[in-house]
């Protein structure tokens, strides 16, 4: 049996498409395709069939599901074993981060550790905090850099980093560009770029103002952080951001940052690993690294 046709149908009954299998896996959709019909022509079963959109293992298929869940499991555990005999002068490492981590916070961080380490192969996945975690539960990834809520707790090592401090941007030209705070009253009356329904960062200050008895006027939804502080930036409009993404705009004086005025908005960058599972030197010393450059959390 070929690994790698055992590989592409694994990541396409966990993914439960073709697509997002592909992306995972940085192949191109046809090509998958063919490696799934060359493993059920060497089995001479259907493995996956289509319902609706979605793929779905058959009845042969679930039962092959379950030895390449444990085929998959060896082979990691035998890499990171392997791993520890190479120390940090060769050896992979492989992490996950939910978007403004994975754009805004890791490149930089992995430059830095990389010059350290140079004979070390970095991989990056950047997804939504559910596809970082159901990557480190299979282990796909040996570490996790997220921000939103976690499922299955109890399968998984979790850190707080920091805290991500959420804060309201302006232009230079907004009546309040001069100000540290705004009421929540007033952010109510102003003209709202809001982000996407799902959004993280939407879901805590929509649920946070809620309370409040208040409602954002939206007069927009965008899915990009930057579309939103470029627009921010023509002065069209107000919207809130996660404070680390706008320092330099901050710095440069294209954006103003302010307060919610009795309503902070913080959530935790966590830090997060499959329990159980060893990490090889590689990943140990970029853990340790994050340690000492993010700021430990604010003890009550």
């Amino acid at each position: 049996m070929n690994i790698l046709h055992l590989k592409a149908f694994y990541t396409v009954a966990k993914e439960g498409s073709f697509t997002g299998a592909a992306r995972r896996l940085f192949v191109s959709q046809p090509s998958l395709s063919k490696q799934v019909q060359a493993l059920e022509a060497e089995l001479g079963v259907l493995l996956l069939e289509r319902h609706g959109r979605g793929v779905h293992p058959t009845e042969a298929g679930a039962a092959l599901l379950q030895y390449a869940e444990r085929v998959f499991l060896l082979l990691r555990e035998a890499e990171d074993s392997m791993c520890a005999y190479r120390g940090l002068e060769k050896g992979q490492l492989a992490i996950g981060a939910s978007p403004t981590l994975g754009i805004y916070t890791l490149p930089a961080a992995i430059y830095h550790f990389h010059r350290r380490h140079p004979g070390l192969y970095i991989r990056v996945f950047v997804g939504t905090t559910p596809q970082v975690v159901d990557m480190i539960l299979a282990n796909e990834l040996n570490i996790g850099l997220v921000e939103g809520e976690l499922k299955h707790p109890d399968s998984l090592s979790v850190e707080i980093l920091r805290e991500e401090e959420l804060a309201v941007i302006v232009s230079p030209r907004h009546p309040w560009r001069k100000r540290d705070e705004v009421t929540p009253e007033e952010l109510a009356q102003a003209d709202f770029i809001n982000r996407e329904i799902g959004s993280r960062t939407r879901e805590l200050y929509e649920t946070t103002l809620a309370r409040l008895g208040v409602e954002l006027n939206s007069m927009v939804e965008l899915s990009s952080s930057e579309a939103i502080k470029n627009c921010v930036k023509t002065g069209w409009g107000v919207a809130i951001v996660s404070r680390s993404l706008v320092e330099e705009d901050i710095r440069a004086g294209r954006l103003y940052a302010l307060r919610i005025k009795g309503a902070p908005l913080k959530r935790s960058v966590k830090l997060i690993r499959r329990v159980g599972r060893k990490m090889c030197p590689a990943g140990k010393a970029f853990v340790k690294y994050l340690r000492a450059s993010m700021p430990p959390p604010p003890t009550e």
